[in-house]
């Protein structure tokens, strides 16, 4: 039996997740009319340029060692975090600005959409994760049905 604690905490997970794919989705079309007057690697070195200032403003507020969680990570933490700041950042984003620029805001969206049934193949692949339920097993499918049409 779930504790109504874990349930909370799932249902909190949920929220940000569900907050995250909003915030996804802003970016997007935003990120499609900035393309009307402004190149694409312009538009990601002042988002991201915004975006490390503002993380390292919150890393220094609420970290009471300021930089001993960095001093702590190993080199393959790090080669992690890299590999990371490449794909999930710098790659993905390029990628989809200039996806963008070619196509429609709800193009991406469609394609995008197959993100779900990649994680869960990676997950199974690199994290040796299992499916648990039908649920599990068949919202991949849905969302890999849904991009492929």
């Amino acid at each position: 039996m779930i504790s109504n604690e874990h349930e909370s905490k799932r249902l909190e997970g949920v929220c940000f997740l569900l907050l995250a794919q909003l915030m996804v989705g802003v970016c997007i079309v935003a990120s499609k009319s900035l393309l009307k007057s402004t190149p694409a690697i312009t538009i990601l070195t002042i988002r991201f340029s915004i975006g490390f200032l503002f993380l390292l403003f919150i890393h220094f507020l609420s970290s009471k060692d300021k930089l001993a969680p960095l001093r702590s990570l190993s080199r393959v933490d790090w080669t992690f975090i890299v590999a990371q700041a490449l794909c999930a950042g710098a790659f993905f984003n390029i990628l989809v600005l200039f996806g963008l620029k070619y196509t429609t805001a709800g193009v991406v969206g469609i394609i995008t959409s197959a993100l779900p049934a990649i994680v869960v193949i990676f997950s199974i692949i690199f994290l040796k994760e299992r499916l648990t339920s039908k649920k599990h097993k068949i919202s991949p499918a849905l969302g890999a049905t849904n991009a492929a049409t």
